[in-house]
């Protein structure tokens, strides 16, 4: 200590406040300038508690915001945190800076809002704006009442930046990726409120590449409809995603925007696909599928610009789900397949129309060329798919008639 300044060093240190556990640190150090009433402290291996007791004394997060993250139960350290607070005079002591490396932090899921564990980023918090930078190698992301089981990430990274204006606030998203070997995510975007309302979202995201067969995995079946994830489980059995985009804007209060005060788009280009658009009723699988799928609110379209059944050619073949929110879900499958005549016997004999008009067509051989349209509408709900409606027309003009029999 000399005259307008004081210095220490604190080792193995524990602060114990009345109904709290105490907040620990390896080491803390400390420069006090009377002159000015600024007291910087740096410290390492200090618990996230600690933290979250001094982001108090800034203006930034509010009571809700740190009651919230109370709830969601922080753990992990800060490494190489650096603390500037104004102890000027007789006023309550005010954060001014604080900086730090957050390493294995992890966050319960609650209320809809994603959980994390094994994350790491650098952060920045300053009067009136945070930002945190995220570097994590691997992390695991949990969403409870959304997601069905948490996912893991082996590249999690981005810009968050956090600002407030009087009551209203604004979070930013520059460049943040999640990867795995299921997929990878890229996005941009803003969530703020205006007048102290509901937060209003403006997100955009690109879709590289994705895995198809883990889409489950990442399905918001928590605000589904059943049948909706029943049908989407069942129906696309593999293939790949890739140049997809999603778009997100509108007011979050009143997310999916059935009054048409806001816009969720999903868009992808669907490559080498398997659909069973009717699972359990033997109708002939979409195979080989290359196609255009196009998510606008609830509705969903997928427009095949090729793909293969019963080893023939398919041409022109949309599957439409009007509404993925109803109950029972709808769906309409559509197109036009060119097939060798054997083949498109099998539509008959192996389909669920074998049942019903396919006894005359067990004996039945034919060469030559046919094209099938088919259209089918299709209910799902808990209990077994059931066709309720569909047409399967034949030209058999191509097919000469001493061939068949």
């Amino acid at each position: 200590r000399n005259r307008s300044n004081s210095t220490g060093r604190l080792s193995d240190v524990a602060v114990h406040a009345a109904g709290q556990d105490p907040w620990r640190a390896e080491e803390l150090t400390f420069r006090y300038e009377s002159a000015g009433g600024l007291l910087t402290t740096a410290g390492r291996g200090a618990d996230l508690a600690l933290l979250a007791e001094v982001s108090q004394l800034g203006k930034l997060l509010d009571t809700a915001t740190l009651t919230r993250l109370d709830a969601m139960q922080p753990k992990g350290l800060v490494e190489d945190l650096r603390v500037q607070l104004s102890l000027a005079g007789d006023k309550p002591a005010r954060l001014l800076a604080l900086d730090g490396r957050l390493a294995g932090v992890s966050l319960i899921s609650i209320d809809r809002w994603p959980g994390v564990e094994d994350l790491n980023a650098a952060l920045t918090l300053r009067d009136d704006a945070l930002r945190i930078r995220v570097d994590s190698p691997r992390a695991r992301v949990w969403w409870a009442e959304v997601w069905r089981a948490p996912v893991d990430f082996e590249r999690l990274e981005g810009d968050l930046m956090l600002s407030r204006s009087g009551a209203d606030w604004r979070v930013g998203l520059r460049q943040f990726v999640a990867a795995n070997d299921d997929l990878m995510l890229i996005g941009d975007g803003e969530v703020g409120t205006v007048g102290g309302g509901a937060p209003h979202l403006s997100l955009a995201f690109r879709l590289p590449r994705m895995q198809l067969s883990e889409l489950d995995h990442y399905l918001p079946a928590g605000i589904m409809s059943p049948s909706a994830v029943r049908w989407l489980d069942d129906a696309i059995q593999q293939g790949t995603a890739g140049n997809g985009r999603l778009l997100v804007a509108g007011d979050g209060a009143t997310f999916p925007w059935r009054e048409g005060n806001g816009r969720f788009v999903a868009q992808a280009e669907v490559s080498d696909a398997v659909l069973d658009y009717a699972p359990d009723r033997n109708w002939p699988r979409l195979e080989s599928l290359d196609a255009r799928l196009a998510l606008e609110g609830t509705r969903l379209q997928v427009t095949a610009a090729g793909g293969r059944i019963l080893d023939s050619d398919v041409t022109g073949a949309d599957a439409t789900i009007p509404d993925l929110s109803a109950r029972p879900l709808k769906v309409g499958v559509s197109g036009t397949v060119l097939a060798a005549a054997e083949n498109a016997l099998r539509i008959f004999r192996d389909s669920e129309l074998r049942d019903r008009i396919g006894g005359p067509f067990r004996e039945w051989h034919a060469q030559g060329n046919v094209g099938i349209d088919l259209n089918l509408d299709i209910t799902v709900t808990k209990q077994p798919v059931v066709v309720t409606h569909g047409t399967a027309e034949l030209d058999l003009a191509s097919v000469p008639s001493r061939t068949a029999c």
